[in-house]
């Protein structure tokens, strides 16, 4: 996975038809750095459909 530093970045993807995500504020809190070689990710899954991006910035 790469990241570009200094910006807001989000992990997502589709499971079984469920949007999941980390949000931009949850994957600045886990503070990856150039040298973290492993790291596990807690999703949320998203409620209902999703619209935009500004949805689930929130």
């Amino acid at each position: 996975m790469r990241m570009a530093p200094h910006t807001d970045n989000m992990i997502w993807g589709v499971s079984d038809s469920t949007f999941v995500y980390l949000s931009y504020d949850n994957l600045r809190k886990c503070n990856i750095a150039r040298q973290t070689n492993q790291y596990s990710f807690t999703m949320k899954v998203h409620p209902a459909s999703v619209i935009s991006y500004a949805e689930i910035k929130r």
